[in-house]
């Protein structure tokens, strides 16, 4: 995979040495992460994703808690979806059934490449009920006890990395899969 164009395609985050990724074509959503900790095996490590398919249905204001900490989304956002990649190999990917996140085992697979610092994946949009618009939010955790941390969220000033009980992610990318602007561009960040 790794097809991502750095200019048009590349989103500074809240962490200095990472860089996230966000691209789409008719068929699946990408969404890439590098940076010193994705080479690194650890299990106490986690890329999460946040997907909101704007269908009005009712989404989760928060993420799932991992050891203390959880996303936490900024107005009007509401996720439908989390995929929670950690960074031993295990990918979990959950869906909001009854009010609640629930791993949905049912869905078309989420491609992934993982190749040294660089981490690939590929969203069908078949997953996501074919949805025309989605919002994005991502992050890393680090869930180790007595050394929790939130870092290299999308966006920059999405928050301050630390420790967060909730934590506060200010933006997040509006993906309009009939746009012809740039992903990056600045008009899709909400």
């Amino acid at each position: 995979m790794n097809h991502f164009n750095v200019g048009t395609e590349g989103f500074a985050t809240t962490s200095s040495g990472y860089t996230a990724f966000v691209t789409w074509d008719a068929t699946n959503l990408y969404l890439g992460y590098t940076g010193p900790d994705v080479g690194i095996t650890n299990p106490s490590k986690w890329l999460l994703v946040y997907l909101d398919t704007r269908s009005g249905t009712s989404g989760m204001s928060v993420g799932t808690t991992l050891d203390t900490q959880h996303a936490a989304f900024p107005a009007g956002f509401t996720a439908d979806y989390e995929l929670l990649y950690r960074l031993d190999g295990t990918l979990l990917v959950r869906k909001i059934i009854g009010g609640v996140w629930t791993t949905f085992a049912q869905w078309p697979p989420v491609l992934l490449d993982y190749n040294g610092s660089f981490l690939e994946l590929a969203i069908p949009f078949a997953m996501l009920d074919d949805a025309p618009t989605v919002g994005v939010t991502a992050l890393m955790v680090n869930e180790q006890a007595y050394s929790e941390w939130s870092y290299a969220g999308l966006y920059a000033d999405s928050f301050t990395d630390g420790y967060y009980q909730a934590i506060p992610i200010a933006h997040d990318l509006l993906v309009d899969r009939s746009s012809t602007l740039a992903p990056n561009a600045a008009q899709n960040e909400q």
